[in-house]
């Protein structure tokens, strides 16, 4: 990967577990069904990958959703199969996929589940899930459920994307004149 100044281009063939490394030395990046991490690579910094083609523009994309790990605490025993976890994960945005740990329940003090969030909604650090009937409300009770994110993007208040915060905004700086931009 090399940063440049139109964002980070991948210089390391993309391939998938069958398919094998055509260029020789180089590491191929594999991947499987879930985003990849690179915290300690980029130091906290959002990399969104695209398939190459001759006329692939570099410039810097707006997004308004992406994909993010989150973890869920507190929940309660009988949510913790698909549906339940799908309904408890919608309270932070479309839940995608969970993690095998999740999902063979070997590790039950937390779900982890990549979630897609949208830039114009607020990040969510906790919510009360509503256990009992909901025809009665007096026969139920609430569970506060923990939010955790493996790695919170940077929200642009004005423009609603990920990416760069509201000092960094292109839309707030003013543009320059054609006799200006020399």
């Amino acid at each position: 990967m090399l940063p440049n100044n139109k964002g980070i281009s991948i210089t390391t063939p993309l391939v998938t577990k069958d398919a094998s490394n055509a260029i020789g030395q180089l590491p191929p990046i594999i991947f499987e069904k879930s985003p990849i991490s690179y915290s300690n690579v980029l130091k906290g910094r959002m990399v969104i990958l695209k398939k190459w083609h001759p006329r692939l523009n570099l410039s810097k994309d707006s997004y308004s959703k992406i994909p993010v790990w989150v973890k869920l605490f507190n929940i309660p025993h009988e949510y913790w199969n698909e549906e339940g976890l799908s309904h408890i994960a919608r309270a932070v945005g479309k839940p995608l996929y969970a993690d095998g740990l999740t999902e063979s329940m070997k590790r039950i003090s937390f779900a982890r589940v990549c979630i897609e969030i949208d830039a114009s909604c607020d990040l969510v650090d906790s919510f009360d899930l509503f256990i009992g009937d909901s025809s009665n409300l007096k026969l139920g009770e609430n569970e506060e459920i923990l939010v955790e994110y493996q790695w919170k993007p940077k929200i642009c208040a004005e423009c609603k994307s990920f990416g760069h915060s509201i000092t960094n905004c292109s839309k707030l700086k003013p543009l320059l004149s054609p006799s200006e931009n020399v």
